[in-house]
């Protein structure tokens, strides 16, 4: 086998650095908001055959939609309109469920995660 190079002294830390300490605080929020939400389903993808798949109606009502669009910064855009609501259809939990599920949708692209996401009201 062949050595490329050494590495002599303390390795670099980076796990006490602010920024590493807050963005694991960061996740370990987002984990306890969405067992929180999800219950048993927090670690089942989020998909409507999967961790939502007993919320499809709350999803389909069309409350909040992912825009196919981008604003010009790159941002995501959601509509959220608020007379697709209807409580008789499904429960608060599972609007909620949805609400979270659009979210993630819109957060998962590289620039929106860098720019944010804007909500038309």
């Amino acid at each position: 086998s062949m050595v490329l190079g050494t590495l002599t002294g303390p390795l670099p830390s980076t796990i006490d650095s602010p920024i590493s300490q807050l963005a694991a605080k960061r996740l370990v929020k987002y984990w306890k908001k969405r067992v929180d939400i999800f219950g048993d389903k927090a670690f089942s993808p989020l998909t409507l055959a999967e961790g939502l798949s007993e919320d499809q109606i709350a999803v389909e009502r069309g409350v909040m939609t992912l825009l196919g669009s981008k604003d010009p910064s790159g941002r995501s855009l959601i509509y959220w309109d608020p007379s697709h609501l209807d409580s008789t259809k499904y429960t608060t939990e599972s609007m909620v469920r949805a609400f979270w599920y659009v979210l993630h949708a819109a957060t998962e692209d590289l620039e929106a995660q860098q720019h944010g996401v804007i909500v038309i009201v």
